[in-house]
């Protein structure tokens, strides 16, 4: 009796692996960013996780792949790695914690060198994502080795089985951002997940009995079947000799490798015009994804005739693509505008607008990059019985390619070469690889191949030479968080004269940001992926920038240890130092940041030049994890919170460890840029905090949508007479001078909120909103749709509305005679008007 394939397990086997493709991104999404919360967000402490995960996912996909031919259980054993992926996502967490407590007591006893750390960081990370992403990767040549029929290219059910495991990624990448963490944080999202790859496995075995059923065509069918079959067969490529063969292999870990190294090119580049929020980054990769599926959804006819002609015009195309779009890059952001005029008023819309826009971008390169697998796989086709091996084999080479990729694009290409030219020397060895992959053709006459290799050079020379520099004040004019103040320019070449006359004195990508000083209209500004993080405005900037470090320090009984997470233009840090400290340490996650900083040394009075100071190249928040230093003042000054990964800077867990790490008489200072926030977002922020640091105040430095909340361990009280002679120290008034803010009335004019006026308004805002945790983010998802209507908390958005109580500050200023008490309170009235 002969047996065949069931048709309809068959149907059910592909809709089981795109649920695969969606739990696996949804995973790989909480994952990595619990990961990045031990082993911290640095550049290379991501690079180590996202190695260790592809790496599982290499190893995988070959140990299977050897294992997986001849067997008749495949899609049972398939069953049960889902299972295993499932159990081991509820238990992650918690062996994460052990890894997590290992690394810190490996850092506190031996204080290893960053190169011995950056070992046991890939030690750590592989240990806890290494077991489940071996399982994964082993996934596809199951799957492929048992779906595929004698009748059947295996190249085919590749291309299928890819593009509906990629589908169901980019769902689950689209599902997590938008929809799942939002709403069930990462531990629902993770239970949601599991409870999945549990209904798979069963699914899975249930079917597996099923898979095979009796043969009833009819053998003059059969005939004619094999005589098709053997007619394709002589139209085919397939006599490819074993040279070309592992040529094409080679492209494709190529391939591989710039894919990945495009898609950190095309996620910064894109970051800068669309937005730094979780959203954003959601749409860029979502897209990457859909590029892939598109790839391999038209993975038929020609294709599968002409795999290695194939192979080769994908890989012309892609470089082709990128040279001869890439001078128009920098027009992205006025396109950008357009789209954001149109779409601003309804958030979905304007989401989909979003994904249009990378969808312009990506589309034709990711597409050629997603039928280069299916191609290979046809074109180092064996026979029926090592599908598997073979299918294991090129994703492994692929996926280690992918690796090489991730790691030279963000520490070798962006840093040393920059966007652009990266760009372009990832287009030519596309270009190349297809060229190389003509000229080795053994079925392709000299004449096609002369035409092919003459029209691919020459148009890569013509793009290369035609190729202009980017005009860097497009690309940093950041239009995601300015579109409404663009809006006022008259025209598109109104709006690129005011850019073009901006000086730019200082430009930077590193591994982590892309860095610049601009001096406009006499104002010396910093910005970060195109928006402004400091600058020297006089009426805004460096009020703030200076009372952040000012004011907890005048509170402060004793500033001899301080902590400063985050550099920025280092002006806080220059009003810092004013004080009576005897060591800072300074935190700065972007070398590129710390090298601008100097450009501010008028403003800053050489900062980073103090001995005093030591500036370490780093996560805050990691450093703060595994230092058992204590510090009299910690003063965090982070970026807004709606951008991605600076969220972690305003959870609870990070507020616990600015309490664990603070001296019993310490004081904390956290900014709080409240614009581009609801009152609602401001609350919850306000509720972690307060939750960790019983005693607690807000201040504002008098700029609308800046606030500081300051925090201790015991009652903050102020000796007025301690107090006044802080200020009467010539550095510290001199410097206070600047902004107005040297006397005694600054207490007034700052002053907002004390703990019993915080704990009304969070009761008020937040009363059924949960606090911020790494777990459940949901500053992070929530502030920036705000970015939409430039809105600032209620209550916060005008001058007149930032000024405090009176008694309540009354209540937290000690006066040693009642003269003084009246003199002050007097003269805070005239400021409040109270």
């Amino acid at each position: 009796m002969n047996l065949r394939f069931n048709a309809s397990v068959k149907q059910i086997t592909y809709i089981l692996f795109f649920l695969s493709g969606l739990t696996s991104l949804i995973y790989e999404v909480i994952w990595v960013r619990l990961l990045t919360l031990t082993f911290g967000a640095a550049a290379f402490a991501i690079a180590t996780v996202l190695l260790s995960y592809m790496g599982g996912l290499c190893a995988g996909s070959f140990w299977f792949g050897n294992k997986s031919d001849g067997r008749y259980n495949n899609l049972k054993l398939y069953g049960i790695l889902e299972l295993l992926i499932g159990l081991y996502a509820l238990v992650l967490p918690f062996i994460l914690d052990a890894i997590g407590d290992f690394y810190i007591y490996i850092y506190q006893s031996f204080e290893p060198s960053f190169y011995s750390m950056s070992i046991i960081r890939l030690f750590c990370s592989s240990l806890v994502l290494g077991i489940p992403t071996f399982m994964m990767g082993g996934t596809l040549p199951l799957l492929t080795a048992s779906l595929t029929s004698k009748h059947e290219k295996s190249s085919r059910q590749v291309a299928n089985l890819y593009a509906l495991n990629t589908l169901g990624a980019a769902s689950g990448c689209l599902l997590s951002g938008y929809l799942l963490i939002p709403n069930l944080g990462l531990s629902g999202t993770t239970i949601l997940a599991s409870v999945c790859n549990i209904l798979i496995c069963f699914a899975a075995l249930f079917y597996n009995n099923k898979r095979l059923v009796e043969d009833s065509e009819p053998e003059s069918a059969k005939w004619v079947n094999k005589v098709t079959q053997n007619k394709g067969e002589t139209q085919t490529e397939s006599q490819i000799p074993g040279l070309t063969r592992n040529t094409a292999l080679s492209c494709l870990a190529l391939s591989g490798l710039c894919a990945m190294a495009y898609q950190t090119l095309w996620s910064r580049l894109l970051s800068m015009i669309i937005g730094t929020t979780v959203y954003a980054f959601t749409i860029i990769l979502a897209t990457f994804l859909l590029g892939l599926v598109l790839g391999g959804a038209i993975y038929r006819g020609w294709f599968t005739r002409r795999p290695l002609t194939a192979f080769a015009l994908s890989q012309l195309g892609v470089g082709l693509f990128v040279l001869a779009t890439m001078p128009y890059f920098d027009e992205l952001p006025f396109i950008f505008l357009q789209i954001f005029e149109a779409s601003s008023n309804n958030w979905y819309l304007y989401q989909a607008a979003r994904m249009g826009l990378a969808f312009s971008v990506l589309i034709v390169p990711t597409t050629c990059f997603g039928i280069s697998f299916p191609l290979v796989v046809e074109i180092c086709r064996g026979t029926r019985e090592n599908t598997g091996k073979n299918v294991g084999r090129i994703y492994a080479v692929n996926t280690l390619g992918a690796i090489i990729g991730s790691f030279v694009g963000g520490f070798i290409l962006i840093p040393f070469l920059g966007i652009q030219i990266s760009m372009m020397l990832l287009a030519l060895v596309n270009i190349i690889a297809g060229l190389a992959l003509i000229m080795i053709h053994p079925n392709l006459a000299i004449r096609p191949k002369a035409i092919l290799s003459s029209f691919g050079v020459l148009a890569a020379v013509l793009c290369t030479v035609l190729l202009r520099p980017w005009n860097l004040h497009y690309l940093n004019s950041a239009p995601y968080i300015y579109a409404h103040d663009y809006s006022h320019a008259d025209s598109v070449d109104n709006l690129k004269k005011v850019l073009d006359s901006y000086e730019l004195m200082f430009f930077k990508e590193d591994a982590t940001a892309t860095v610049s000083v601009l001096d406009i209209m006499g104002t010396r500004s910093l910005a970060i992926d195109g928006k402004t993080d400091a600058s020297t405005g006089e009426n805004a900037d460096m009020s703030t920038q200076m009372l952040l470090t000012h004011l907890p320090a005048l509170l402060s009984h004793k500033n001899e240890e301080a902590l400063l997470v985050g550099l920025g233009s280092g002006v806080s840090l220059g009003s810092l130092l004013k004080h009576d400290v005897k060591k800072v340490d300074v935190l700065e996650i972007s070398e590129a940041v710390a090298e601008a900083s100097h450009f501010f040394n008028d403003y800053n009075n050489q900062a980073l030049e103090d001995a005093r100071v030591n500036l370490v190249i780093g996560d805050g928040r990691h450093h703060l994890a595994r230092t058992s230093k204590t510090y009299n003042l910690i003063v965090s000054q982070p970026s807004n919170p709606w951008i991605s990964g600076v969220s972690n800077l305003f959870t609870t867990e990070y507020y616990q460890l600015m309490h664990k790490r603070l001296s019993t008489d310490g004081i904390v200072c956290q900014w709080i840029p409240s614009y581009h926030m609801s009152q609602e977002m401001l609350a919850v922020i306000l509720k972690s905090f307060t939750n960790v640091f019983p005693y607690a105040t807000l201040w504002t430095s008098s700029v609308p949508g800046d606030l500081f909340a300051i925090g201790s361990k015991s009652p903050i009280q102020i000796d007025f007479p301690t107090l006044k002679t802080k200020l009467h120290n010539s550095k510290i008034n001199q410097d206070l001078a600047k902004i107005q803010m040297n006397d005694s009335m600054l207490l007034a004019k700052t002053f907002k909120y004390s703990q019993e006026q915080i704990n009304k308004f969070v009761e008020k805002h937040a009363k059924n909103l949960e606090e911020n945790t790494d777990l459940n983010p949901i500053v992070e998802f929530m502030t920036p749709k705000f970015l939409l209507n430039q809105r600032t908390a209620a209550n916060l958005r005008y001058h007149e509305q930032l000024n405090g109580d009176l008694p309540s500050l009354l209540e937290h200023v000690h006066f040693e005679l009642d003269t003084n008490r009246r003199w002050f309170s007097e003269s805070a009235r005239k400021i409040l008007h109270q």
